[in-house]
């Protein structure tokens, strides 16, 4: 049987390494989700150039063809085909702008430059975007803010982990124990 200073003990020791424990990992997912989320924003309006039949990069909606300037979808297996291209919320005019862009310089290849041509345009176009029309729009604590916010939940908790433990040793240590 176990002696009542033991079981003390071990409450002592555990309770505070359980409060991190969960404390970190609630810090953890929100640093984790709040990374993922910048990505997803940051891609949104990412041109990926390459040939028909290369692997695609999931990250990225759109993919031209460098050699027709044709515009490829991507499947599951990571092969492209032929297929048309929007940019979410682009207007009609822009994503047809876009469109007649792609189709006048890809006539006979895209070159480095006409590609950065085209990737400078989408930017200037998606720069006009407002916010609530945007791809991957989320409202209230998201992408950077969400990921301080789990950093500073993991830098908090381990300060107030190393400064209290003492403190909630001695408060747990002075709680009555059955005999």
């Amino acid at each position: 049987m176990r002696e009542t200073g033991d079981v003390r003990e071990s409450i002592t020791r555990v309770v505070p390494r359980v409060l991190l424990g969960g404390v970190l990992l609630l810090g953890f997912a929100c640093l984790v989700t709040g990374i993922g989320q910048r990505g997803d924003v940051r891609n949104a309006y990412e041109v990926g150039f390459g040939q028909s039949g290369d692997r695609c990069e999931a990250s990225v909606d759109v993919h031209l063809d460098v050699e027709t300037g044709e515009a490829m979808s991507c499947t599951n297996l990571n092969t492209s085909f032929g297929a048309p291209f929007a940019f979410s919320g682009f207007t009609a005019g822009q994503n047809e702008e876009v469109a007649a862009l792609v189709e006048r310089l890809g006539d006979g290849g895209l070159s480095e430059g006409e590609q950065r041509r085209i990737q400078d345009r989408v930017d200037e176009l998606a720069a006009t975007v407002p916010a609530e029309n945007r791809p991957y729009h989320y409202s209230g604590l998201w992408g950077t803010g969400l990921a301080l916010l789990g950093g500073g939940i993991i830098v908090a908790g381990l300060v107030l982990f190393l400064l209290l433990r003492r403190r909630l040793e001695s408060l747990l240590g002075r709680l009555p124990w059955p005999r």
